[in-house]
């Protein structure tokens, strides 16, 4: 896992074992393998419940429906799949087709010796790599080039296409997998029991008046007291 050989783990034992000590290093060596044990526990235990958690949530059939989706637009959108490539090959030969190769050399003379006397023929004879040509092998490597170019058309055509079906059929079932669970977020929501309306607080008594307050909290008026008079 950490990539340590024998060498380095004997090394690391003679090294723990002079500083440890031999009467601590096996209890020291219990302790480190109980707590990989528990790391090791502990991580198995996490991935588990993340993969519990994605199960749950339907993520793990999602990621499941791209991954399919993500195969089959590759194998849409593969060359070798269309015919791309043979397309591509055909055009590629027709470009390096050459006229000269197919020519003989008694028609090559036949061509000079009869283009000769005429001054009109001599001038629609083209020469390519030293070798005459003649009108009709002109013609003929036109219309090769021509066709080549047609086909590279039509397979760039198709490939586009097929890029352009691919991304549509994705799309689609994108929105479709995006809808069917807006359509069950909905029904969960709708099913949830409605909570319950709060009971209305009692009203508080009423309070008194600060001045019915002020007046109870006043000390009772004490009556005058009436002196007597004193006998003259």
């Amino acid at each position: 896992m950490l990539d340590i050989g024998w060498s380095e783990l004997v090394l690391i034992g003679v090294v723990a074992l002079i500083f440890v000590g031999p009467k601590d290093l096996p209890r020291m060596f219990h302790a480190l393998g109980r707590v990989t044990s528990k790391a090791r526990g502990m991580a198995r235990e996490f991935q588990r419940a993340m993969d519990d958690a994605a199960k749950a949530s339907g993520l793990d059939e999602v990621k499941k429906d791209l991954n399919g989706l993500q195969t089959g637009l590759k194998a849409a959108t593969n060359p070798s799949s269309l015919g791309i490539n043979a397309l591509e090959d055909a055009a590629r030969k027709f470009e390096k087709w050459d006229p000269k190769t197919v020519m003989r050399p008694g028609a090559a003379a036949t061509a000079t010796a009869a283009a000769a006397p005429a001054a009109g023929a001599a001038a629609s004879v083209v020469t390519v790599g030293g070798t005459e040509i003649g009108p009709e092998t002109k013609a003929l490597a036109d219309k090769r080039a021509s066709e080549a170019a047609a086909a590279r058309a039509k397979a760039h055509e198709l490939q586009a296409k097929a890029a352009a079906s691919a991304s549509a059929t994705f799309a689609a079932r994108a929105k479709a997998d995006a809808e069917a669970a807006a359509q069950k977020a909905a029904a969960e929501s709708a099913a949830a029991p409605a909570p319950k309306p709060r009971a209305p607080r009692a009203r508080k008594a009423a309070e008194p008046a600060p001045e019915a307050v002020a007046e109870a909290a006043k000390p009772a008026k004490k009556p005058p007291v009436r002196r007597k008079k004193s006998d003259a």
